[in-house]
C-alpha cells in the first residue's frame, strides 16, 4: 500500500496521475522502506526503451485492476490561481509488485 499525492482537474485525472506516478517510481527506482522493493527494470537496454515509450506500458499496467487498485481518496482542494486551478488529492493505492514485474519483463523481453 502506498500513499500518493496527485494534482489534476478532476478525480479521474488525479487518480490516473497518482497510479502512473507510483508505477513509474517502482519500475525505475524501486522502494526503500519497511519492505524494500528493487527496481522492477534493471536491464540497461530495457531501461532506455522504457524511457522512450514509458507511457505505453504504464497505461497497460494502470488499467489492469490486478496490478494497481485505488482504495481511498481525499480531495484536499484547489491550488494555484483561479484561471489555472488544479485540485490536489491524496490516494491510497495497493500495488501488486510481482504482477507488474511480470508484465514489464514480458513487455521488454526482447531487449
Amino acid at each position: 500500500m502506498f500513499e500518493v499525492n496527485s494534482r489534476g482537474r478532476s478525480i479521474r485525472e488525479m487518480s490516473k496521475n497518482a497510479k502512473s506516478k507510483i508505477v513509474e517510481e517502482l519500475i525505475l527506482y524501486g522502494y526503500r522502506g519497511k519492505i524494500n522493493i528493487n527496481p522492477l527494470l534493471t536491464n540497461p537496454r530495457a531501461l532506455k526503451a522504457f524511457e522512450k515509450s514509458n507511457t505505453d506500458i504504464i497505461e497497460i499496467i494502470i488499467k489492469d485492476n490486478d496490478c494497481v487498485q485505488l482504495y481511498t481518496k481525499n480531495v484536499e482542494g484547489r491550488i494555484g490561481p483561479r484561471s489555472q486551478s488544479l485540485n490536489q488529492s491524496t490516494f491510497l493505492i495497493k500495488v501488486q509488485v510481482n504482477t507488474i514485474r511480470n508484465i514489464v519483463t514480458e513487455y521488454y523481453e526482447n531487449y
